[in-house]
């Protein structure tokens, strides 16, 4: 009987972010009868780590950083703003020593393993000379990491030249890295974030908390972390705000549901109300599944400044639902077939998005139109395609 390859997956963490939905979704789809799989996070954040459970039986489980003492405070740091004295201690004193913890557990696990998948670009200083084949995983727009954190990009790329394929989400990404980075044209590949259908439909349908009954109006939905750094919420709140100023029979429009947390709900909670719509808008805070929530949404509207991908649209594209999102870098245009499954507005604009809510909520043609364009656009997003295309990476030499 031939062995089975084992594969090992890497993260820095295991949150409730998109990245580590995804990753989630590839371990659920690939087939534990042929792979032994583990999968090392960087450091243990117990609470926060709400997509464990999520996780099947077959897959082992390794930490590389779980001493309490090497944790508190970077999970301190998930919920809050540190205080300065806190971070120094954090960042000088603990941090060397989690580095050096993770290295010892790395180098031990990759000896064990016939290849590796860095799913999060975090760990090419320890890879740099893994003598197994390497693919590491890049979500964002790197024209826009470079823009925002040019030093930390430039290390992660030329950190990630030693591996054997660089797996980018989508084209835009793809034609970006080979202007910015045309030294490792030959390394950057696409594999599309890739959902099971079946799976996603069923979650879909499961019922909402029976103390959470949907307007009579219905609603918009928004995924997505309460960070303004990336998402923009404050722009959605302001669009939905002069939504209802512009239409005549404002308490016809649907209301607006926040799916996610993050360390700027209560300043986003303060503008909901000094915009006077907090009758009008719930924060619902974390949900381990936000299917069930779409599929009973008149809309998704998304209105980050920059993505990787937008794993939000990808979800409700699946599920047929009307898309409003920015046009951001990158992913967005790609994923709704620039604009012909959705509708997409210029990011941080207010006036556009608001005026593509009112369509959106007022015309049911239009909705049924966009629902129809979605189910056609959405079948390049199978997470078969996507598993088939990294396992024929990791046959590579290294």
């Amino acid at each position: 009987m031939t062995p089975k390859k084992r594969l090992l997956f890497l993260i820095c963490a295991l949150l409730d972010g998109g990245i580590d939905t995804i990753l989630v979704e590839y371990l659920r789809n690939i087939d534990l009868g042929k792979f032994d799989v583990t999968l090392a996070i960087g450091i243990k954040m117990d609470e926060f780590e709400v997509h464990l459970p999520k996780i099947p039986h077959g897959v082992r489980i390794e930490y590389l950083v779980d001493a309490p003492r090497l944790t508190r405070w970077r999970k301190a740091k998930h919920t809050r703003r540190l205080p300065a004295a806190i971070k120094l201690y954090d960042e000088i004193i603990l941090n060397p020593l989690r580095k050096l913890t993770s290295s010892r557990r790395l180098q031990r696990l990759i000896a064990s393993h016939d290849a590796v998948i860095d799913f999060d670009a975090t760990f090419y200083t320890a890879l740099r000379r893994c003598p197994v084949p390497v693919v590491g995983f890049y979500h964002f727009s790197i024209a826009e990491n470079l823009a925002r954190n040019r030093r930390h990009t430039m290390r992660q790329m030329h950190g990630m030249a030693h591996y054997t394929a660089i797996a980018l989400i989508c084209d835009a990404m793809i034609d970006e890295g080979r202007r910015l980075f045309p030294e490792l044209s030959h390394k950057f590949t696409r594999i599309y974030n890739g959902y099971n259908f079946d799976t996603l439909r069923r979650r879909a349908a499961a019922q909402l908390p029976a103390a959470l009954i949907p307007p009579p109006q219905g609603y918009f939905l928004s995924v997505a972390r309460l960070e303004e750094s990336q998402k923009d919420i404050t722009t959605l709140l302001k669009a939905y705000a002069l939504m209802r100023s512009l239409s005549a029979a404002p308490h016809t429009l649907p209301h607006l549901w926040l799916l996610g947390t993050g360390r700027d709900r209560s300043r986003l909670e303060t503008l909901a109300d000094s915009l006077g719509i907090t009758p009008y808008v719930t924060f619902l805070g974390f949900r381990p599944d936000a299917a069930p929530y779409m599929s009973r949404s008149l809309a998704l509207v998304h209105s980050s400044k920059y993505e990787g991908f937008g794993l939000a649209i990808a979800e409700a594209l699946i599920l047929g639902l009307p898309i409003i999102s920015s046009d951001c870098p990158t992913g967005p245009a790609e994923i709704l077939g620039h604009g012909n499954a959705g509708i997409l507005v210029p990011p941080g604009n207010v006036d556009a998005m608001a005026h593509a809510m009112l369509r959106i909520a007022t015309d049911p043609a239009l909705r049924g139109s966009l629902s129809e364009a979605t189910r056609s656009h959405c079948r390049i997003f199978d997470i078969n395609t996507s598993i088939s295309r990294l396992l024929t990476l990791l046959d590579q030499p290294r």
